[in-house]
């Protein structure tokens, strides 16, 4: 047995307690593991309730004291939870906190939304909203910042993703044109930054996108 459920222990529990242990440590002996590593043993039988459980978990720890993944690259994992996964999921992403982006500037009104794994920023793609749509991609969200014609913006300008509970990487992936950042300056074609929060980035004439910690 990996793990022993005691009589005040559901199983469920301690996987759970396991794996935040894991990710808070900082012990390269603490091998990180995944709500996979837990289901896929024998020995650990879940019921389905559980398991849900335990895999919105990985997401809230892998937010608090990890890598920051999206719900659309845990969902992908775990199709044969669907649809019960993606409620909780949603519900987990309230919890957890994520940086809200948001669109100032002369455009139509964009309701905030929270940065939630990988954020792609560009110009039209052909089947994509016009401006300033979202798309859902498998790692995260898609932003359309720009109409297709627009010739300041690329089709994918920036891939932004958070890094640390105070820090984002903006790359810019475009390869002749830069980035302005408030405070920061100038994220050359093909490079990258990490910037403190709140973040400020001109992206288009005279829009900027914002992201700021929830409150």
């Amino acid at each position: 047995m990996l793990l022993q459920a005691g009589e005040d222990s559901s199983l469920s529990e301690l996987c759970q307690i396991d794996l935040e242990r894991r990710w808070r440590s900082t012990e390269a002996s603490d091998k990180k593991r995944f709500s996979h590593d837990y289901l896929c043993l024998p020995e650990v039988l879940l019921n389905r309730a559980d398991a849900i459980a335990l895999i919105c978990w990985e997401y809230h720890v892998r937010n608090r004291w990890g890598d920051f993944p999206g719900t659309r690259s845990i969902l992908a994992q775990w199709p044969q939870y669907l649809p019960e996964v993606e409620v909780a999921l949603s519900n987990a992403l309230e919890e957890v906190g994520r940086p809200v982006v948001s669109l100032s500037g002369d455009h139509g009104l964009l309701v905030p939304f929270p940065l939630d794994g990988q954020l792609d920023v560009g110009r039209q793609r052909p089947g994509d909203p016009p401006p300033y749509g979202l798309v859902s991609t498998p790692g995260g969200i898609r932003l359309i910042v720009a109409a297709a014609l627009g010739p300041s913006i690329s089709r994918q300008q920036l891939l932004i993703h958070q890094t640390s509970e105070s820090v984002i990487t903006v790359a810019n992936t475009r390869r002749n044109r830069a980035i302005a950042v408030a405070g920061l300056g100038a994220i050359d074609a093909g490079s990258s930054a990490n910037c403190q929060f709140p973040v400020r980035i001109h992206v288009a004439r005279a829009t900027f996108l914002c992201i700021d910690r929830s409150e």
